[in-house]
């Protein structure tokens, strides 16, 4: 035994050590209280805020869009309006809020028992990367956990479908003032 490793008599609180270190790896997740939800709030919010992108998106006029950005080609700027602006100054608050939303979820996991929740900083590179991460640790660690994921995936899904249908609509209502014959 090396004169490191002995215990010193002067000080008889010392103690050898007697555990090995934790090896690499994910951290041990004891169990959660029981009917503690790993289902919080904010993480609801986060699944649902494309459907609020949505809305915007539905109710903008891009039918007028298109027809003033075809009426003035050499003029792409004058088709934008005011809507258009505020339509994507929107999306840029509701990025901020999916980021503040995270945040508040990984606070909320960390109170209730969960150890090392994913990061709310991968939520900088949207959304869908925190809500599919945050998924992955939690049905490791807790084995529960997915709902929320399904959730978002409904939501874009939907998103994806609405968008097509409103830019299929808006073009096809704007060709006739290109007086472009619509059939061949």
């Amino acid at each position: 035994m090396t004169d490191a490793a002995r215990p010193d008599p002067q000080r008889p609180h010392q103690q050898q050590a007697t555990h090995q270190a934790q090896p690499w790896g994910r951290p041990q997740q004891p169990a959660l209280p029981e009917g503690t939800s790993v289902s919080t709030a904010w993480i609801w919010i986060v699944a649902a805020l494309p459907l609020v992108q949505l809305v915007l998106l539905a109710t903008y006029d891009w039918r007028g869009l298109m027809e003033r950005s075809f009426a003035a080609p050499s003029q792409p700027f004058a088709a934008y309006d005011a809507g258009y602006f505020l339509v994507q100054a929107a999306g840029f608050v509701l990025y901020g809020v999916a980021v503040v939303l995270a945040w508040l979820d990984h606070r909320e996991l960390r109170r209730r028992g969960v150890v090392a929740p994913f990061s709310w900083a991968w939520a900088f590179l949207g959304s869908i990367v925190y809500v599919i991460g945050r998924t992955v640790v939690l049905r490791r660690r807790v084995g529960r956990g997915s709902a929320p994921l399904w959730a978002f995936v409904a939501t874009t899904v939907l998103g994806f479908v609405v968008t097509l249908a409103v830019v299929v609509s808006a073009l096809t209502a704007a060709l006739p003032a290109l007086d472009v014959p619509t059939t061949y």
